[in-house]
């Protein structure tokens, strides 16, 4: 029987902590038993635990609130996947949570965003421009440190995207991003040498 839950109108009623084991078993039990009872103790763990994470990484209280939502109305329609083997009640919940942000945060900057034909592809020589270490390094401080890892590991190390997207633990589509908002403000540093 599927239970509809109104998640606009839930608050947490306790903070009490509840360890791991006890979580996770809350959770497979959710996934058996689907009962609100079984959610309710979940919800009042995670929702404040994971509005302050989304607020620590740029979310606004009430983007943060309605990202949670759509967490925690994840981890009810998915709970039946989860596998205690593989992962922690935490680990799980909290990847639902960060993917829902990274698609958020990639929906919201899609404007922002050049096509896909106007940035280096991974055998790119950087021009004559980068032939002065000092200016290459000077360019690379200028970015945002994410940014600046991702050129790192593209031209210092010689990572395909794929291998920064694996070793990094985030999307595909967010190093190709990443990479592209990189080259648009190196290019602005060079004068458009690059």
């Amino acid at each position: 029987m599927h239970l509809a839950l109104n998640y606009k109108n839930m608050k947490p009623r306790n903070s009490a902590l509840l360890d791991s084991e006890d979580l996770e078993q809350k959770l497979v039990n959710l996934g058996k038993y689907r009962d609100k009872q079984l959610f309710l103790p979940i919800y009042d763990h995670f929702a404040p635990r994971l509005k302050s994470h989304l607020m620590s990484h740029g979310a606004h209280s009430e983007q943060a609130e309605e990202l949670v939502q759509e967490a925690m109305l994840a981890v009810w329609k998915h709970c039946g996947t989860f596998n205690p083997d593989k992962a922690t009640a935490s680990t799980w919940i909290f990847r639902i949570t960060r993917n829902l942000w990274i698609d958020r945060m990639r929906k919201d900057k899609s404007h922002l965003l050049s096509p896909i034909d106007n940035y280096p592809d991974p055998a790119f020589t950087p021009s004559l421009a980068f032939a002065d270490g000092k200016i290459l390094k000077n360019a690379i401080t200028s970015l945002p440190q994410s940014q600046a890892q991702l050129v790192y590991k593209v031209y210092y190390e010689g990572k395909t995207h794929k291998e920064i997207a694996d070793e990094c633990e985030i999307p595909l589509g967010s190093v190709k991003s990443g990479l592209r908002l990189a080259f648009e403000k190196l290019r602005k540093y060079t004068g458009g040498g690059l």
